[in-house]
Order: structure tokens, then sequence, then C-alpha cells
């Protein structure tokens, strides 16, 4: 029993030893690797042995990703604010217009007959649809916006 006992451990020393002998050939064939690039003038190497250019390279991918990523952001943001601004124009211009005419002649409002009044009035009172239409117009290009809408219409 006590020569088995033996056995056992002087194989688990042995692969100790030969784990230990594995591990310092590899830090020293790393060494001398990073040693070697540097004279060459390679550049300098992080602890995982990557080189200098090899993080650039990496570090510029997902910096191009990034960019990428927020070009989109803005492009669809430009968008959002720029079609709000256009429903904006329409909806208020219009307002804007009749208030005008009202303010130039006293009896604006006297001149029209009830469909023409009915008319008129719907358009003076446009302004209502651009803030009814914002929301859409949000839900369509903001996903953060359209998400949060889900799940404020879909709780439980």
């Amino acid at each position: 029993m006590d020569q088995q006992l033996t056995q056992v451990t002087s194989v688990d020393d042995s692969r100790e030893m030969n784990h230990m002998e594995y591990t310092t050939n590899t830090t020293n064939n790393l060494e001398s690797a990073m040693r070697k690039a540097v004279e060459k003038g390679q550049g300098e190497f992080d602890r995982r042995g990557k080189s200098d250019n090899q993080i650039k390279k990496r570090n510029d991918s997902s910096r191009d990703q990034h960019e990428k990523i927020n070009r989109k952001i803005k492009h669809k943001f430009t968008l959002m604010f720029m079609l709000i601004t256009i429903i904006f124009l329409i909806c208020y211009i219009p307002k804007v217009i009749i208030m005008l005419f009202e303010a130039m002649n006293k009896t604006f409002w006297e001149s029209f007959s009830d469909r023409e009044r009915a008319g008129v009035l719907f358009i003076y009172r446009m302004f209502i649809i651009n803030n009814v239409s914002n929301p859409f117009v949000y839900a369509f290009l903001d996903l953060k916006f359209k998400n949060e809408l889900k799940q404020l219409c879909c709780r439980n």
C-alpha cells in the first residue's frame, strides 16, 4: 500500500514538474520572441504577446465599427428631427397665415359661409395634428422609444 502511494505521489510530482517545465519554456519562448521583435523595431507587446500593430488593427476595426454605428444613429436622429420640423411647419404655417388675415380684416370670420368657416377652422386647428403625429414619428424612427412603448403597452 505504501509502495502504491509512493508511486502515485511520484507520478503526480513528475506531472507537476512537466507542467512547470512547459510553462517555463513557453514563458521563455514568449519573452525571447518579444525581445527579438523589439530589437527589430516591431514595437511593444502586451502580456498576451500581441504586438502594438496587432492591437492597433483590432482597435481600429472596433473603432470603425463604432463610428459606423454612430453614423447610422446620427443619420436616424437627423431624419427624425427633420421630419418633426417639416410636420411642425406644415401644421403651424396655415394657422399663422389665418391669424395674419384675421388681424388685417376685422370681419374675416363673418365673410365665410358655414362650410367655408368649417374648412378654415379645420386649417386653423391643424396644429393638433402635429401633436398627434410626433409620437408616431418617434415610434417609427427611435428604437429606444419603440422598446419603451412596447414595455408600457405589454405590461402584465
